[in-house]
């Protein structure tokens, strides 16, 4: 049986598409009062306390799906992304949420699949034969996706194909955006998804990320707020379609 493991950053890209994950086993971990409300009456009330990630188990036909929701910036989606690995036995993950554009041809509520992705804050190149963005064991600052995944998602959609910039901060001006983008090459920025790669990486598991423009070059994070629940819906259809292809 095919194990998949979902990373959502927030429950605000999770919730409008946990329909079509399939058919719900359980909650683990979390707070009760995050819930979605209809999910909310399956469960034993939990502990006022956090008591972990929140992660949503669903049998999807030959498939387990396990949803977990990080909760936002690179320590939190590496840490999550260990959990479904180590705790759920993910054999895959995919990570769906939201990006920011840093070029004029990325608009907002456009959906790319990532190619590679660099941490764009990671730097130890200070003493050290390595490039910005380059991780120990990695021979380039550009890590990438897994082929065979990202075909299958080729085939299913007509997506552009991007670089993805991650680091832990919200790139809010078009001057900081150019910037980012005439550095790394980089089409779309977040904040997850070098956590999310370096972990699958590490442990031979293979990923594929999924992003929806929330923010164009200079939309920053006025449009960010002003579209996000909007955008997150674009994406839902095509993760019908790549669990069942998967």
């Amino acid at each position: 049986m095919k194990k998949i493991g979902i990373v959502f950053a927030m429950e605000q890209e999770f919730l409008p598409v946990q329909s079509v994950l399939g058919e719900f086993v359980k909650k683990d971990g979390g707070v009760s009062d995050e819930l979605p409300p209809a999910l909310s009456e399956l469960f034993t009330p939990s502990p006022a306390k956090p008591s972990g990630f929140p992660v949503w188990v669903y049998k999807n036909g030959s498939k387990i799906i396990c949803a977990v929701v990080s909760g936002v910036g690179q320590i939190r989606a590496a840490a999550a992304t260990q959990l479904l690995i180590s705790k759920y036995g993910a054999e895959c993950i995919l990570n769906f949420g939201l990006c920011g554009g840093l070029t004029e041809g990325i608009r907002t509520f456009d959906t790319v699949l990532v190619d590679s992705v660099v941490q764009a804050d990671f730097d130890i190149s200070a003493g050290c034969n390595y490039v910005k963005g380059q991780h120990g064991g990695f021979g380039s600052p550009y890590i990438e996706t897994d082929r065979r995944l990202l075909e299958k998602a080729i085939r299913l959609a007509e997506y552009p194909v991007a670089l993805c910039a991650s680091s832990d901060r919200f790139v809010d001006t078009r001057e900081d955006r150019i910037a980012l983008n005439k550095e790394f090459g980089a089409h779309i920025c977040e904040m997850e998804a070098a956590g999310v790669i370096l972990v699958a990486s590490l442990n031979g598991i293979p990923a594929l990320f999924v992003k929806t423009v929330s923010d164009s070059i200079g939309g920053g994070s006025a449009e960010f707020f002003a579209v996000a629940d909007k955008a997150v819906h674009e994406y839902r259809d095509f993760l019908r379609k790549l669990i069942r292809e998967i």
